[in-house]
């Protein structure tokens, strides 16, 4: 497989270190969208005078951004109706109606699987509401769009798919622990406060319901090969990767972050999974790196590096080698050096490393998300990024976070990419 760099000359074209989109075999991968034409900032708003005349801002900036991706998808010569997978940031849960009205003109029906988180304090792009990210198909007699929804799985009141199959990938909506009827339907009994966990009771109310949704795909979440875990309070941590193991023995790579919120009150966390549906030629196989951290010396149930076929996950790095503290500049001459730059090419020195392990380089990575804990560290991260990153780098998506796992480390990267020919 090759990577396609897909420049759509009616979308607006990114001054940041990526592309527009990247095409690998059938699947369409594009980078993070906000409303903005990188000329002005955002373009769209609502009118001033008459606030409650037309569209909202959030429905505008929907909009813009839905439109830009049907143009870029176009050129990648596809359409919104093959978007299998989703992911949108939202600036607060209160924009979720609006571009959700929005969301089900542009996919009327069979809707893509969609994960959405609430993120900030702000977006990348001062006065952006929302960002997507999406993943999609040019169909052939090999792969095409199939929207699985099971018996026994929750309906989602938003306008999302529980879960798409493409070729041999299953994409997972990375909902809350909701039955979408009555809240939060599991947890801790408030006369017996001590007697459960709530952060282990939903991710089991959630993975449970994933592994319906990959049963009926004719697969399992033993299969999943990537994820990332989203909670809004990283002490609900050790609980929540407990249950993780039970449904994922050989865990696929993993992102933990923490993030503001969900679009449910008392929802503490879900999972972002793609799971494989395994043939002849995709089965997945760990790789395993003595010369970095590996976790099963820790207990912690993620692998650094999965592959699938010609396909390479990684999990989310930071800059730590789990013995020394995190890199950065020296505590008594914190002027001298930027963490963010000395963490950025910590973390991608060792991504290059694992991937040149796994048959891969910096090269052939398709797919990007950046956490940052402060997004005034983007000029910082995406210097260092210009100068390690080849010149046709993946697309990018950048998720402001609250939290990593330990203290020290401003940025996590995570990795899709594909082998070296």
């Amino acid at each position: 497989m090759k990577k396609e760099v897909i420049v759509a000359s009616k979308a607006p074209q990114p001054i940041t270190h990526n592309p527009q989109a990247i095409k690998v075999g059938p699947y369409v991968f594009v980078s993070g969208l906000y409303a903005t034409d990188f000329k002005t900032g955002v373009p769209v708003r609502s009118d001033r005078v008459f606030p409650f005349a037309g569209r909202s801002d959030i429905e505008l900036q929907t909009e813009y951004i839905l439109t830009n991706l049907s143009e870029i998808l176009r050129a990648a010569g596809t359409s919104l109706e093959n978007v299998v997978k989703t992911e949108v940031c939202l600036e607060h849960p209160t924009y979720l109606h609006g571009m959700d009205r929005v969301w089900r003109e542009f996919f009327p029906t069979d809707p893509p699987a969609r994960t959405i988180i609430e993120v900030g304090p702000t977006l990348l792009i001062p006065g952006a509401l929302v960002e997507v990210y999406a993943i999609a198909v040019v169909p052939d007699r090999s792969v095409r769009k199939q929207v699985i929804q099971p018996p026994g799985v929750p309906v989602p009141s938003e306008h999302c798919s529980q879960a798409v199959r493409a070729g041999n990938f299953l994409f997972h909506s990375g909902l809350p622990a909701t039955d979408f009827q009555t809240g939060i339907p599991v947890g801790k009994d408030p006369d017996f406060p001590h007697y459960r966990s709530n952060g282990e009771d939903q991710i089991n109310y959630v993975l449970g319901n994933m592994e319906l949704c990959a049963k009926a795909a004719g697969t399992s979440l033993r299969h999943a090969v990537k994820s990332q875990h989203y909670h809004v309070d990283r002490r609900d941590f050790h609980d929540i990767d407990r249950v993780w193991k039970q449904y994922m023995p050989v865990p696929p790579p993993r992102s933990s972050m923490q993030i503001k919120g969900f679009m449910v009150p008392g929802a503490l966390t879900t999972a972002n999974l793609i799971t494989l549906i395994p043939d002849d030629h995709h089965q997945k196989e760990e790789v395993r790196y003595d010369t970095q951290f590996h976790p099963s010396m820790r207990g912690v149930n993620f692998s650094p590096a999965i592959r699938a076929g010609d396909w390479v996950f990684l999990a989310g790095q930071v800059a730590t080698d789990f013995k020394t503290p995190v890199f950065g500049t020296h505590r008594r001459m914190p002027y001298y050096g930027s963490d963010i730059e000395i963490q950025t090419e910590h973390v991608m020195r060792n991504l290059a490393d694992l991937l040149g392990q796994c048959g891969s380089s910096l090269e052939h990575v398709v797919d990007a998300h950046i956490y940052l804990l402060d997004i005034e560290d983007y000029r910082g991260f995406e210097r260092v990024y210009r100068r390690l990153m080849p010149s046709s780098p993946p697309v990018m998506t950048v998720i402001p976070s609250t939290g990593i796992m330990f203290d020290g480390p401003t940025i996590e990267i995570d990795l899709i990419a594909i082998k070296a020919n």
